[in-house]
Protein backbone atom coordinates (compact mmCIF):
# COMPACT_ATOMS: atom_id res chain seq x y z
CA UNK A 1 0.00 0.00 0.00
CA UNK A 2 1.21 3.46 -1.21
CA UNK A 3 -0.53 6.67 0.71
CA UNK A 4 0.51 10.15 0.03
CA UNK A 5 -0.39 13.50 0.92
CA UNK A 6 1.91 15.56 -0.86
CA UNK A 7 4.50 15.00 -2.83
CA UNK A 8 5.81 18.47 -2.32
CA UNK A 9 5.66 18.16 1.57
CA UNK A 10 8.69 16.03 0.84
CA UNK A 11 10.45 19.39 -1.19
CA UNK A 12 12.28 21.10 1.99
CA UNK A 13 13.41 17.95 3.17
CA UNK A 14 17.12 17.77 3.20
CA UNK A 15 17.67 15.29 6.19
CA UNK A 16 16.13 11.40 6.62
CA UNK A 17 16.56 10.10 9.69
CA UNK A 18 16.20 6.83 9.34
CA UNK A 19 15.32 4.08 11.88
CA UNK A 20 17.27 0.45 11.65
CA UNK A 21 15.49 -3.05 12.61
CA UNK A 22 12.53 -3.21 9.79
CA UNK A 23 13.56 -0.26 7.88
CA UNK A 24 16.57 -0.51 6.61
CA UNK A 25 16.85 -4.38 7.48
CA UNK A 26 14.10 -6.72 6.93
CA UNK A 27 12.82 -7.20 10.34
CA UNK A 28 11.08 -10.38 9.91
CA UNK A 29 14.08 -12.39 8.13
CA UNK A 30 16.63 -10.62 10.54
CA UNK A 31 15.05 -11.11 14.36
CA UNK A 32 13.84 -14.54 14.55
CA UNK A 33 17.27 -16.11 15.90
CA UNK A 34 18.61 -13.34 18.16
CA UNK A 35 15.19 -12.95 20.06
CA UNK A 36 14.97 -16.74 20.17
CA UNK A 37 18.66 -17.00 21.74
CA UNK A 38 18.57 -14.27 23.73
CA UNK A 39 15.36 -15.46 25.23
CA UNK A 40 17.33 -18.75 25.94
CA UNK A 41 20.40 -17.53 27.68
CA UNK A 42 17.77 -15.30 30.07
CA UNK A 43 15.64 -18.62 30.47
CA UNK A 44 18.87 -20.65 31.17
CA UNK A 45 18.04 -23.00 28.29
CA UNK A 46 14.29 -23.71 29.54
CA UNK A 47 12.57 -23.54 26.33
CA UNK A 48 9.20 -23.53 27.51
CA UNK A 49 10.21 -20.84 30.18
CA UNK A 50 11.83 -19.04 26.57
CA UNK A 51 8.78 -19.59 24.81
CA UNK A 52 6.31 -17.48 27.77
CA UNK A 53 8.91 -14.60 27.56
CA UNK A 54 8.86 -14.36 23.97
CA UNK A 55 5.08 -14.09 24.13
CA UNK A 56 5.32 -11.79 26.58
CA UNK A 57 7.18 -9.35 24.43
CA UNK A 58 5.28 -9.61 21.33
CA UNK A 59 6.51 -12.88 19.79
CA UNK A 60 4.00 -15.20 18.92
CA UNK A 61 6.19 -18.84 18.70
CA UNK A 62 3.76 -20.67 16.85
CA UNK A 63 3.23 -18.27 14.26
CA UNK A 64 6.56 -16.85 13.89
CA UNK A 65 5.24 -13.08 14.10
CA UNK A 66 6.53 -10.54 15.87
CA UNK A 67 3.17 -7.72 16.79
CA UNK A 68 3.15 -4.90 15.15
CA UNK A 69 4.10 -2.48 17.91
CA UNK A 70 5.53 -4.74 20.76
CA UNK A 71 8.19 -4.71 23.43
CA UNK A 72 10.52 -6.63 21.06
CA UNK A 73 9.66 -5.16 18.12
CA UNK A 74 9.80 -1.33 19.52
CA UNK A 75 11.30 -2.00 22.41
CA UNK A 76 14.75 -1.55 23.62
CA UNK A 77 17.10 -4.81 24.88
CA UNK A 78 16.61 -2.77 28.55
CA UNK A 79 12.73 -3.14 28.19
CA UNK A 80 12.77 -6.26 26.41
CA UNK A 81 15.09 -7.60 29.44
CA UNK A 82 12.32 -6.12 32.14
CA UNK A 83 9.86 -7.43 30.61
CA UNK A 84 11.39 -11.30 30.45
CA UNK A 85 12.18 -10.78 33.73
CA UNK A 86 8.80 -10.00 34.50
CA UNK A 87 7.76 -13.89 33.93
CA UNK A 88 10.58 -15.16 35.33
CA UNK A 89 13.31 -13.58 37.67
CA UNK A 90 16.82 -13.91 36.95
CA UNK A 91 19.63 -14.86 39.57
CA UNK A 92 22.53 -13.51 36.97
CA UNK A 93 23.27 -9.55 37.59
CA UNK A 94 21.53 -6.84 35.53
CA UNK A 95 25.17 -5.98 34.08
CA UNK A 96 25.36 -9.69 33.05
CA UNK A 97 22.00 -9.70 31.47
CA UNK A 98 22.12 -6.66 29.48
CA UNK A 99 25.56 -6.83 27.75
CA UNK A 100 25.06 -10.70 26.81
CA UNK A 101 21.75 -9.96 25.65
CA UNK A 102 23.39 -6.75 23.63
CA UNK A 103 26.05 -8.89 22.07
CA UNK A 104 23.44 -11.37 21.17
CA UNK A 105 21.21 -8.59 19.28
CA UNK A 106 24.57 -7.09 17.92
CA UNK A 107 25.94 -10.38 16.13
CA UNK A 108 23.15 -12.55 15.67
CA UNK A 109 21.65 -11.51 12.65
CA UNK A 110 23.32 -11.37 9.04
CA UNK A 111 22.93 -7.82 7.90
CA UNK A 112 23.80 -8.36 4.43
CA UNK A 113 21.08 -11.14 4.12
CA UNK A 114 18.77 -8.64 5.27
CA UNK A 115 19.19 -5.31 3.97
CA UNK A 116 16.41 -4.14 2.38
CA UNK A 117 18.40 -3.21 -0.94
CA UNK A 118 22.12 -2.74 -1.26
CA UNK A 119 22.22 -0.16 1.43
CA UNK A 120 25.79 1.34 0.32
CA UNK A 121 25.11 1.55 -3.42
CA UNK A 122 21.41 3.26 -2.33
CA UNK A 123 22.55 5.56 0.11
CA UNK A 124 25.32 6.55 -1.94
CA UNK A 125 22.75 7.40 -4.41
CA UNK A 126 21.06 10.11 -1.82
CA UNK A 127 24.20 11.27 -0.25
CA UNK A 128 25.24 12.20 -4.12
CA UNK A 129 21.81 14.09 -4.41
CA UNK A 130 22.92 16.29 -1.10
CA UNK A 131 20.85 14.50 1.28
CA UNK A 132 22.01 14.34 5.06
CA UNK A 133 21.84 10.96 6.75
CA UNK A 134 21.29 9.68 10.01
CA UNK A 135 20.10 6.93 12.02
CA UNK A 136 18.11 6.20 14.94
CA UNK A 137 17.52 2.67 16.58
CA UNK A 138 16.46 1.22 19.60
CA UNK A 139 19.35 -1.56 19.39
CA UNK A 140 22.58 -0.17 20.87
CA UNK A 141 24.76 1.84 19.02
CA UNK A 142 27.74 -0.95 19.22
CA UNK A 143 24.85 -3.37 17.24
CA UNK A 144 24.62 -0.60 14.70
CA UNK A 145 27.65 0.60 13.86
CA UNK A 146 28.58 -3.66 13.35
CA UNK A 147 25.12 -4.42 11.27
CA UNK A 148 26.13 -0.91 9.22
CA UNK A 149 29.80 -2.15 8.94
CA UNK A 150 28.89 -5.58 7.47
CA UNK A 151 26.59 -3.81 5.25
CA UNK A 152 29.57 -1.01 3.90
CA UNK A 153 27.09 1.70 4.53
CA UNK A 154 28.27 2.89 7.66
CA UNK A 155 30.87 5.77 6.82
CA UNK A 156 27.49 6.92 4.71
CA UNK A 157 25.90 8.11 8.10
CA UNK A 158 26.14 11.47 9.61
CA UNK A 159 24.71 10.75 12.57
CA UNK A 160 23.79 7.20 14.33
CA UNK A 161 21.74 6.96 17.82
CA UNK A 162 21.27 3.90 20.29
CA UNK A 163 19.17 3.70 22.78
CA UNK A 164 22.63 3.80 24.78
CA UNK A 165 23.81 6.88 23.33
CA UNK A 166 22.22 9.21 25.98
CA UNK A 167 19.41 10.87 23.55
CA UNK A 168 16.06 8.98 25.05
CA UNK A 169 14.14 6.79 23.29
CA UNK A 170 11.08 6.84 20.79
CA UNK A 171 8.58 8.20 20.50
CA UNK A 172 10.51 11.11 22.72
CA UNK A 173 12.32 13.50 20.44
CA UNK A 174 15.68 13.24 21.63
CA UNK A 175 17.32 11.47 18.58
CA UNK A 176 15.65 13.67 16.28
CA UNK A 177 16.82 16.98 18.01
CA UNK A 178 20.13 15.58 18.30
CA UNK A 179 20.16 14.73 14.99
CA UNK A 180 19.34 17.89 13.54
CA UNK A 181 21.90 19.72 15.93
CA UNK A 182 24.99 17.68 14.97
CA UNK A 183 24.26 18.25 11.30
CA UNK A 184 22.22 22.11 11.84
CA UNK A 185 19.21 21.57 10.17
CA UNK A 186 16.06 22.37 11.41
CA UNK A 187 13.47 19.71 12.16
CA UNK A 188 10.84 20.95 9.71
CA UNK A 189 13.98 20.21 7.08
CA UNK A 190 14.33 16.37 8.27
CA UNK A 191 11.95 13.25 7.44
CA UNK A 192 11.58 10.43 10.24
CA UNK A 193 11.46 7.05 8.21
CA UNK A 194 10.40 4.09 9.96
CA UNK A 195 8.21 0.76 10.31
CA UNK A 196 6.22 1.16 13.75
CA UNK A 197 4.53 3.95 15.52
CA UNK A 198 7.37 5.06 18.04
CA UNK A 199 9.89 5.86 15.13
CA UNK A 200 6.54 8.18 13.19
CA UNK A 201 5.86 8.94 17.08
CA UNK A 202 9.71 10.27 17.48
CA UNK A 203 8.84 12.48 14.29
CA UNK A 204 6.02 13.86 15.41
CA UNK A 205 6.71 14.75 18.46
CA UNK A 206 10.30 16.18 17.19
CA UNK A 207 8.31 18.41 14.82
CA UNK A 208 9.81 16.35 12.27
CA UNK A 209 9.08 17.89 8.24
CA UNK A 210 7.63 14.93 7.09
CA UNK A 211 7.06 11.00 8.66
CA UNK A 212 7.64 7.77 6.43
CA UNK A 213 5.81 4.71 7.22
CA UNK A 214 7.53 1.52 5.35
CA UNK A 215 6.12 -1.89 5.32
CA UNK A 216 9.55 -3.80 5.63
CA UNK A 217 8.82 -4.13 9.28
CA UNK A 218 6.28 -5.24 11.86
CA UNK A 219 4.10 -2.22 11.35
CA UNK A 220 0.86 -2.38 10.11
CA UNK A 221 -1.17 0.20 7.93
CA UNK A 222 -4.16 0.31 10.12
CA UNK A 223 -1.57 1.62 13.11
CA UNK A 224 0.87 3.73 10.77
CA UNK A 225 -1.51 5.69 9.20
CA UNK A 226 -3.15 8.04 12.10
CA UNK A 227 0.90 9.21 12.26
CA UNK A 228 2.35 9.09 8.56
CA UNK A 229 2.39 11.43 6.08
CA UNK A 230 3.49 8.75 3.82
CA UNK A 231 3.44 4.96 3.38
CA UNK A 232 6.04 2.92 0.92
CA UNK A 233 6.56 -0.68 1.00
CA UNK A 234 9.71 0.07 1.40
CA UNK A 235 12.87 2.90 1.46
CA UNK A 236 13.48 1.67 -2.25
CA UNK A 237 9.78 3.41 -3.16
CA UNK A 238 10.01 6.63 -0.81
CA UNK A 239 13.51 6.87 -2.92
CA UNK A 240 11.47 7.20 -5.83
CA UNK A 241 9.39 9.48 -4.86
CA UNK A 242 12.06 12.06 -3.15
CA UNK A 243 13.43 11.96 -6.33
CA UNK A 244 10.08 12.55 -8.12
CA UNK A 245 9.38 15.56 -5.45
CA UNK A 246 13.11 16.59 -6.57
CA UNK A 247 11.79 16.99 -10.07
CA UNK A 248 8.52 18.73 -9.82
Amino acid sequence: MVVYVDLEKLKPIKGLLFDKDGTLFDFHSEWHIPATEAAMFVAEGDEDLANRMLQASGYDTETGVFGSGSMIAAGTAIDILNCWLEVAPSERSWEELIQKTDEIFRDGTDPVEAQVTDLKFWLSDLKARGYTIGLSTHDSYEAAESQLSKAGAFHLFDFVAGYDSGYGHKPGPGMLQAFCKRTSLDASEVAAIGDNTHDLGMGRSGGAGATVAVMTGTGVVEDLEPLADFIYPSIVEFGQALLQAAEK
